[in-house]
């Protein structure tokens, strides 16, 4: 009986042996030959020693495929499905097959199956083949789940997977800081550093600005260059997490700095003259300096008739245009424009619009010229049926005194009779001239002026000299 056995085993076998040997012999397509150093050889021929090596045989080139990846061409290798960590921030890491046109991917990741419910799933925008580090610790002794979609020429989306955290590893201390703190100002080049943390493998860096934005690095020294994170003129915090293998440790204070700015706020024109008429100006923002300046402007002061009507805020270079209504006042009016960029040197910077009032017909002026016209002069001690005048002058130099202002008579005629509802000027008996109200050449300047007259001077014509005067009417 068992001879007889053996030999149908031994019959089976032979049967199996002659079954493999008629099968196509397996090829991978490699069709060059190469030396003991690496080199590309000539491929013996038939007969030669080593012939019948993979490169020698002539069928078909087979194909390969990587069952690795599942019907989506997405492939998850680490952690292992369904294993337990010793640890709460494992890394999550897949990649796709090259034939599925991947452009984008995202990671789901939950503590609920994701093929059950989307609820309570965070979402992680990532590359197509991707190492996701864990920023944060997740929760001690907990089943997480996790899948990858990704987008482009095809859709696809990966097996679910599963790992569950682990519990009872150290949580490392906070890092001492050293620099910078004490909300100090800095500038040039900003070096981050911290004392070392025992146990420590790596450090996370944040450096956020006041609203919360901010930036994040990985580093294993205790020194972080955080110069090309930073902008000037900012206040900034930043803290330092050490981690194990286990966790991420205990984050360190919260230090303050700030940034000294690199950017200077100008405003030109400073000021601007217009007359008593409606009318519109300009004025232009720019940045100095360099980085990006953002500004914005307002009246403070004017608002009842000066308006910004475009041009209120920007960033680095801008004009604001602003308009204004007539002046139906006799008295001059100024606004003021405030342009403020927060961090810039110089800001804020306060502009002016000053406007004319309106002339009365008793208003002397002075024209660029320097021609003087007063409207209307009447004797200070009036005697009945004295007249009043209209009269120019011309400013007249005299090199041999030539410090003095002197104003020489060009005409005078009678004035027409009528009502004036303003202060004219006057004519005493020593015949000095009282002006109580000369606007001068801006437009804007108001002054009010003695004359005096002077015989020694009018040699060659009546002339006056200016005697007393002050700002403003009188």
């Amino acid at each position: 009986m068992n001879k007889t056995w053996v030999s149908a085993f031994g019959f089976i076998i032979l049967m199996v042996t002659a079954v493999a040997w008629t099968a196509p012999v397996p090829d991978t397509g490699q069709m060059k030959c190469y030396n003991d150093k690496g080199d590309v050889i000539t491929c013996p021929s038939l007969g030669q020693a080593i012939y019948g090596q993979n490169a020698n045989y002539s069928i078909n080139p087979i194909s390969y495929t990587n069952y690795d990846y599942n019907t989506g061409g997405i492939r998850l290798s680490s952690p292992e499905n369904g294993v337990t960590l010793n640890s709460l921030i494992p890394t999550l890491i897949y990649d796709t097959a090259s034939d599925v046109g991947c452009k984008s991917a995202n990671i789901y990741l939950g503590t609920v199956p994701h093929s059950s419910t989307f609820g309570g799933w965070s979402i992680v925008a990532c590359r197509c083949s991707d190492k996701i580090v864990s920023w944060s610790n997740r929760i001690p002794s907990t089943t997480y789940y996790w899948q990858v979609e990704i987008n482009g020429e095809n859709y696809g989306l990966s097996d679910e997977w599963s790992f569950t955290t682990g519990s009872n590893g150290v949580i490392l201390p906070a890092p001492v800081m050293i620099s910078p703190k004490n909300d100090i100002y800095v500038s040039g080049e900003v070096i981050a550093e911290w004392q070392p943390v025992n146990g420590a493998l790596q450090f996370q860096v944040n450096v956020r600005k006041e609203d919360g934005s901010g930036i994040a690095m990985i580093t294993s020294d205790t020194t972080a260059n955080i110069t090309d994170w930073i902008d000037p003129g900012y206040h900034y915090e930043w803290f330092v997490q050490a981690r194990n293998s286990y966790a991420w440790g205990t984050e360190s204070v919260h230090e303050k700095f700030n940034t000294i700015n690199n950017f200077f706020l100008s405003v030109t024109p400073q000021y601007q003259t217009v007359s008593k008429e409606a009318g519109t100006k300009s004025f232009r923002v720019s940045n100095t300096g360099t980085g990006t300046m953002h500004w914005t402007a307002a009246v403070t002061s004017g608002n009842s008739w000066l308006s910004i009507t475009s041009g209120s805020s920007g960033s680095n270079s801008g004009t604001i245009n602003c308009s204004f209504t007539a002046n139906t006042d006799t008295s001059a009016r100024a606004g003021t424009i405030r342009v403020t960029a927060p961090g810039a040197t110089g800001s804020p910077v306060d502009v002016s619009v000053t406007q004319a009032a309106e002339i009365t017909k008793c208003t002397a002026t002075i024209d660029a010229n320097l021609s003087m016209h007063i409207p209307l002069l009447s004797h200070l001690i009036p005697y009945w049926g004295a007249p009043s005048y209209t009269v120019d002058l011309v400013y007249a130099y005299n090199s041999s005194y030539p410090t003095m202002i002197i104003f020489k008579l060009t005409q005078v005629a009678v004035a027409q009779s009528g009502v004036y509802m303003c202060d004219p000027s006057t004519l005493a008996d020593n015949f000095t001239i009282h002006i109580p109200d000369a606007l001068l050449p801006d437009g804007i300047t108001r002054m009010w002026l003695d004359l005096t007259y002077s015989q020694a001077l009018s040699a060659n014509g009546v002339c006056f000299y200016v005697s007393n005067y002050g700002v403003g009417s009188k």
